[in-house]
């Protein structure tokens, strides 16, 4: 029976958990005691509208509902982009600009299209709310930008903007970061700055276009006449290699010549000597008595040549006298 008592009261108090449940549902649902801190960004506690200095990390965070609040602030990287001539609809982490419109050294308008990358220092992020509020990149990184391009670009003639653009554009950006950390005092940092392009007034840029084609013609004569120079120096350098290659043939050729010339007189001298020897060995050998013989040798041959053929004329020499005789035929 006692349990049976029990049994009754634990249904009857069935409904009060029920109601107790639904309530805690309902509280959670419309206060919301927590909040979730996704990466990329840091959380700022607020109670009654004051702003905890210490920012809370990813993750859950507990709060008391209406007395507390926790703002998520993102410091992941933001990008603003200066282009076109309108404002374009935002995305997440890129405010789109219409480009800068600046006046040069002459007071000419210039439009400057460039792209910066900043975001908040993580744990800055609870004193920079403070100091300039929820839409800080329209209070301070916007008019930063803005001031620093046209405080660069005044410095300047427009016809020498696109000459001098990789010096403007390290300008721009030391610029742009040396403001920024100054004016947000440490708890904004700047990236990087891009610049995109420089849109100089109508006439300056049709004075530049011209000025730049007057250079290309007048650097295509200068390479024109370099060439021309240089096609003169080759055919020089070339005739005078010519002529010292015949002057270094004629030289070769007399040299030859001369060679020969020396090569046959002491060929002549030799054989001269060979025959003055020859002589001399001959005279020695040659004797009274060889004389005698050959003499006889040859009257003989007279002999023979008179029967053969009898008006044959016969010449006589008397070696002793140095005198010669005709003989008569008969």
């Amino acid at each position: 029976m006692e349990k049976k008592q029990n049994i009754n009261k634990l249904v009857e108090a069935i409904p009060l958990y029920i109601a107790f449940v639904i309530l805690v549902a309902v509280v959670v649902m419309f206060f919301k005691p927590f909040e979730i801190i996704e990466s990329g960004y840091v959380g700022v506690k607020s109670t009654l509208g004051k702003y905890d200095n210490q920012e809370l990390p990813p993750g859950m965070h507990f709060k008391i509902p209406v007395i507390q609040k926790i703002i998520p602030v993102d410091v992941k990287v933001h990008t603003i982009n200066y282009r076109g001539d309108r404002d374009l609809p935002d995305r997440e982490g890129v405010i789109e600009k219409p480009s800068i419109n600046v006046l040069d050294e002459r007071g000419l308008p210039v439009k400057i299209e460039l792209t910066a990358q900043y975001r908040i220092v993580p744990d800055q992020a609870s004193e920079l709310l403070q100091e300039w509020g929820k839409n800080w990149e329209d209070k301070l990184v916007n008019p930063t930008i803005r001031d620093v391009v046209r405080d660069v670009i005044g410095q300047y003639p427009a016809e020498k903007l696109p000459v001098k653009r990789q010096e403007i554009a390290v300008k721009i950006e030391n610029a742009i970061k040396e403001t920024m950390k100054k004016t947000s005092k440490g708890k904004v940092e700047v990236i990087g700055v891009q610049m995109r392009d420089i849109k100089l007034p109508p006439r300056i840029a049709k004075k530049i276009e011209e000025v730049q084609i007057a250079k290309q013609e007048a650097e295509k004569m200068k390479y024109v006449e370099e060439k021309a120079k240089k096609e003169q120096e080759v055919r020089k350098i070339k005739a005078e290699t010519e002529k010292m290659e015949k002057v270094i043939r004629a030289e070769a050729e007399a040299e030859r010549k001369i060679k020969e010339a020396e090569g046959r007189a002491k060929a002549k001298i030799l054989e001269a000597e060979a025959t003055a020897k020859a002589n001399k060995l001959i005279s020695q050998s040659v004797d009274k008595s060889v004389l005698k013989w050959k003499e006889l040798q040859v009257q003989e041959k007279m002999m023979e040549a008179i029967k053969e053929n009898k008006n044959n004329n016969i010449f006589l020499n008397a070696p002793q006298g140095n005198m010669h005789y005709w003989l008569d035929k008969k």
